[in-house]
């Protein structure tokens, strides 16, 4: 009878663990930490093209930013990015240097994005994605 007040607890602690694990499959906890970097010109794009994956290194200079832009949709979608970087106040470094880039995701396609700040002082990335003209 011990045995199996044992199994049973085991057993429990298992369910548990995998009900848990459950509850964050699936959630990119670095884009919810950039959430507020990532902008849309229609919010209806989000839901069509997503940004996960977001990875800001600083180890060798000039910050660096690399995110990967995920098409939900099983159509083609062609759209544009951008990367623009701010200092530590907030003022956009360099603005209009950097240009919109224009891509075409097929359906489900995953693509690594990525740059490099302009110069020292920038510290902030901001990826915009909007519709292709």
């Amino acid at each position: 009878m011990k045995k199996i007040g044992i199994m049973i607890a085991v057993s429990m602690i298992f369910m548990l663990t995998a009900c848990t694990s459950g509850l964050n499959a699936g959630v990119d906890f670095s884009t919810q930490k950039y959430a507020s970097h990532i902008h849309y010109d229609d919010p209806a794009m989000m839901s069509v093209v997503g940004v996960k994956s977001i990875v800001v290194d600083r180890s060798e200079g000039l910050p660096r930013v690399q995110a990967m832009l995920i098409n939900h949709s099983h159509f083609s979608k062609s759209i544009q990015y951008k990367i623009s970087w701010e200092d530590s106040s907030g003022f956009v470094v360099n603005p209009g240097s950097q240009p919109w880039t224009p891509v075409r995701l097929h359906g489900k396609e995953q693509l690594p994005v990525q740059s490099t700040a302009p110069n020292a002082d920038a510290q902030i990335f901001n990826i915009t994605v909007r519709k292709a003209d």
